[in-house]
């Protein structure tokens, strides 16, 4: 018999070990140390036997060699019906599986296999943990353990039920069941929703439990609002969890709101105006088109309804506001036509006029009219109808009207105006510099120091006074305001009608007044100045037919032509296309003559007069085509015309 055995006993009574085993212990020695010590319960029979004999066959003592153990169960996991205990070591992969679901889910740490995830029905119970166990010591004795260590820190997803000798972990929803690194363990929403609410995201795990219920959670996902955009079917989901990989998948896309466009007011024409800078500094407040002339037919402005926009649709299935659209719509009055052209409303000018446009309204004027002065504020005005100033027009600016011109007012020095209907001028026209060009008739207040051409009749309701002034037609000049025998109506300057002339009283003592009855001096001059142009230009066409030799209009000279040399050829092609232009010129030339003199001279002078109703003061020039006659007396409602070749002055009334 070998020396005596000590047992001792550790982990309240749960664990035995002997102190010191001998390497002359038999197995009779072991069994008489346990019913010495009364072990009966988890014996570890074969692994003492087998220390025994490597004590013995290596001749050494043993310390604290195990002879008993009771195994004791950390807690109890149940999923739905059943029921499984854990030792250290299962707990420790069980943990370690639940911190890879965390870490794939927050962080995006994907293994690259994984075991089968859990997944939870809110209110499921999960895990049960006994905080007191009744189990039998190596003794065989029954003992209760308490105090057990705290496996888990719940977290706020998971909600605890207490017994009397355990406890229930609770899934408050439903999710997947996951461990934080800080030993947290929680549930996790397998869904994951976009910052912008647009995006709905699923987890997909393989899983070991909870497969059902996942499912119908993913099922009832897919069968909310149909005005979603469906981007993974719940076939696609079985494929991805049978090939035990997690993937994140898009399951549901909302759509964003879209604003639409406002309604667009497009003008097809500038309506902007404002002086031009030019690159000197310079600012040209003439030219800057205020008033905009639009053709018939001509689309004055184009409105591109709105599009209305469309609120957006989110994943909850919240309907996102959106800015409403605006129209842009613009009133409109005469001679305005509304019309639809391909989804445009397109407003056409029914009438040539001017465009008014002011408060979003536009509508077409026939005919100008300006409120106040034609200055820099309205630029030179440039219109094909009617215009009307209701002001003067100052000096410096332009007015060019192909219809009627009326001013209210009076016209300043160095004004230019071209008018190819009627002109009125309520007060007067001044300046040196001024020049007026009239087309049709025209009636003016007082003509002074200015130049003025009108085709047809023409009405002065004061005086002419130092002017040029030639009328195709009959000439009044009333006199109103004039009561001086020292100074008449037609003061200077050169006062010329093609008709008849009557005036309240004419000349002055001051001053040569020339009067031309029945001719236009200035038509004349210009005869003249073509006249001998053609008197030259025939000179240089005889010159040229004389150097070249041939006669175009002759049949043996153009054959003449026909067998030159190349080079003589050239050269009398080149001569011969100079004087065909110089024939040319002359054509025009004479044709222009004709038309000048028929302007220039009255059919029958006999029959035009020069009437002054009340005095006449010398000195006058009178001048009837190529009669002239200088007047150096004075006299008192005279009448002034061509009897037997000579200038007559008749007297129509004593004072």
């Amino acid at each position: 018999m070998g020396p005596k055995l000590e047992i001792i006993t550790h982990e309240n009574d749960t664990k035995a070990l002997v102190r010191r085993l001998y390497p002359q212990t038999t197995e009779n020695d072991l069994r008489y140390a346990l019913g010495y010590a009364k072990v009966t319960n988890g014996i570890q029979w074969e692994q003492i036997i087998k220390d025994a004999r490597y004590a013995t066959e290596s001749n050494t003592v043993l310390e604290n060699v195990l002879i008993a153990q009771i195994q004791v169960p950390h807690f109890m996991i149940r999923f739905g019906k059943d029921a499984k205990e854990m030792d250290a070591d299962e707990l420790e992969q069980f943990k370690s599986a639940l911190k890879s679901v965390y870490l794939a889910i927050n962080r995006g740490d994907i293994p690259e296999s994984m075991r089968g995830g859990i997944f939870l029905s809110a209110n499921e119970p999960f895990l049960n943990v006994q905080t007191s166990l009744t189990i039998q010591n190596v003794f065989g004795t029954t003992i209760t353990l308490n105090n057990r260590t705290v496996l888990f820190n719940k977290y706020s997803s998971v909600n605890q039920k207490v017994y009397e000798t355990s406890y229930d972990l609770i899934a408050a929803k439903a999710g997947y069941l996951a461990l934080s690194p800080d030993e947290e363990i929680m549930v996790l929403d397998p869904f994951e929703i976009s910052p912008d609410k647009l995006e709905l995201y699923c987890f997909v795990f393989p899983l070991a439990y909870g497969r059902d219920s996942f499912m119908d959670k993913l099922f009832r996902c897919f069968s909310g609002n149909s005005k979603l955009e469906e981007c993974t079917s719940c076939e696609s989901v079985h494929e991805i969890m049978a090939g035990k990989q997690f993937k994140r998948v898009l399951l549901r896309r909302g759509f964003p709101p879209e604003r639409g466009h406002d309604g667009k007011l497009v003008f097809d024409i500038d309506i902007d105006y404002k002086p031009v800078e030019s690159c000197d500094g310079k600012v040209d407040f003439k030219n800057i088109n205020r008033f905009k002339e639009i053709s018939k037919g001509t689309i004055v402005a184009r409105r591109i309804p709105a599009v209305l926009s469309r609120p957006g649709l989110n994943v909850l299935g919240e309907i996102i506001p959106v800015e409403d659209v605006k129209e842009n719509k613009i009133s409109y009055g005469k001679n305005i036509l509304e019309e639809d052209r391909d989804g445009e409303i397109c407003y056409i000018a029914e009438e040539t006029g001017i465009l008014v446009y002011r408060n979003n309204f536009i509508e077409i004027e026939p005919d100008l009219h300006i409120s106040g002065d034609v200055g820099v504020q309205t630029g030179n005005i440039k219109y094909s109808r009617n215009v009307t100033v209701h002001g003067n027009v100052c000096s410096g600016f332009r007015i060019e009207c192909g219809g009627n011109l009326t001013i209210q007012d009076g016209v300043e020095d160095g004004v230019e105006l071209v008018c190819t209907g009627n002109l009125n001028i309520a007060k007067g026209l001044f300046g040196e510099r001024s020049k007026v060009t009239v087309s049709g008739s025209a009636r003016i207040g007082f003509i002074q120091n200015s130049y003025l051409r009108v085709k047809g009749d023409l009405i002065v309701r004061e005086y002419i006074y130092q002017s040029e002034v030639y009328c195709g037609g009959r000439l009044l000049v009333e006199g109103y305001g004039i009561d001086n025998t020292e100074r008449g109506c037609v003061i200077g300057g050169k006062v010329c009608s093609i008709k008849s002339m009557e005036f309240h009283s004419a000349g002055s003592i001051a001053a040569l007044t020339t009067l031309f009855c029945g001719m236009d001096p200035e038509i004349v001059a210009k005869i003249d100045e073509i006249s001998t142009a053609i008197s030259v230009l025939k000179k240089r066409i005889a010159g040229m037919q004389n150097k070249i030799g041939y006669n175009l209009s002759d049949k043996k000279s153009i054959e003449m032509l026909r067998h030159l040399p190349e080079e003589k050829k050239l050269e009398v092609a080149e001569e011969l296309k100079e004087l065909k232009k110089m024939i040319e010129t002359n054509r025009q030339l004479e044709d222009s003559l004709v038309l000048l003199r028929k302007r220039a001279f009255a059919e029958d002078c006999d029959e035009l007069s020069i009437i002054v109703k009340k005095h006449l003061i010398p000195q006058l020039l009178v001048i009837f085509r190529n009669l002239k006659r200088r007047i150096y007396e004075s006299y008192y409602s005279v009448s002034v015309k061509v009897e037997h070749g000579e200038i007559s002055l008749v007297t129509t009334a004593s004072k």
